[in-house]
């Protein structure tokens, strides 16, 4: 059963298997190499009730603004997000308009508002469910079946709508006819080097398109290997911190001091909606 991890992409499953291979990655590890600080404090934000866009703030990890807004800036679109999943969320970590500042944790004005960020939807709610689980052929029709950018087995699919309007599966969603009145939308998922696809970058614009160019599909790739080195990066981070701190610890139990061990960085909060970041965090084993 080990090398199953290793010896089936994510990506070459169909929907119920990939489903199944996530549950499994899911349920069957006990502790998570990835302790996000998103996951924890992300507000649910309820399609029926949405939170007011004056009240959305940027993410605390400026890093991540900076990726969604190279996104927009580089293929001109509205806003571009950075969202991870767990088995019924879709946490949006990450977003960014083209001129917004990057600063922490701050609310913009109308021109720069934001949209989801730091809020956790259904999965069902939103578009990049179809980029995560793949789109099948029995649901769709030729004039709405999203459009994958041709892709070799180790390239990363970019799946495209080129009018959210015309689309019969989003045209009544309530972002397409209100604000921020999406039109366009790209994405791509965010891969773990074992194959299984932990999120999605994309980009939003609020005018349809005919698609994008191979320029434009090899950017988002790109984006989404280096989100993903990042990630990683700083898990690693975190881990060595972790490591130091145990290991001080111990120093201190052996010579019975009882000082304080300082903390290794800021902990996530508990969520007010019972988020479980332990259970989203043990997929993420690369």
């Amino acid at each position: 059963m080990g090398d199953i991890q290793v010896c089936i992409p994510y990506a070459t499953l169909g929907p119920p298997e990939a489903q199944r291979s996530r549950t499994w990655w899911l349920t069957n590890f006990g502790k998570p190499r990835y302790d996000s600080f998103h996951i924890p404090s992300a507000v649910f934000n309820n399609p029926d009730r949405p939170i007011p866009i004056s009240s959305i703030s940027s993410s605390t990890d400026t890093g991540l603004t900076a990726f969604a807004q190279l996104g927009a800036l580089r293929l001109n679109a509205s806003r571009a997000l950075i969202s991870l999943f767990d088995r019924q969320h879709q946490y949006v970590v990450a977003e960014a308009t083209r001129s917004m500042p990057l600063s922490p944790n701050t609310k913009y004005p109308t021109q720069n508002h934001l949209w989801l960020c730091g809020t956790a939807i259904p999965r069902t709610f939103g578009i990049c469910e179809h980029v995560l689980v793949g789109a099948t052929q029995d649901q769709e029709t030729p004039s709405t079946r999203l459009q994958t950018a041709p892709s070799y087995e180790s390239e990363l699919p970019v799946s495209v709508v080129p009018d959210l309007a015309a689309d019969r599966r989003f045209c009544n969603r309530p972002y397409i006819n209100a604000a921020p009145y999406n039109r366009f939308y790209a994405g791509v998922p965010i891969r773990s080097p074992k194959g299984i696809n932990i999120g999605v970058y994309c980009i939003f614009d609020d005018r349809p398109r005919s698609g994008l160019d191979a320029d434009s599909v090899q950017f988002l790739r790109d984006m989404s290997r280096t989100i993903m080195d990042y990630l990683h990066a700083r898990r690693v981070t975190e881990s060595y911190r972790r490591s130091e701190r145990m290991v001080q610890g111990l120093g201190n139990f052996i010579e019975g001091r009882d000082d304080p061990v300082p903390t290794a960085g800021p902990t996530p909060r508990p969520s007010p909606n019972g988020f479980d970041p332990t259970v989203l965090g043990a997929c993420w084993w690369w």
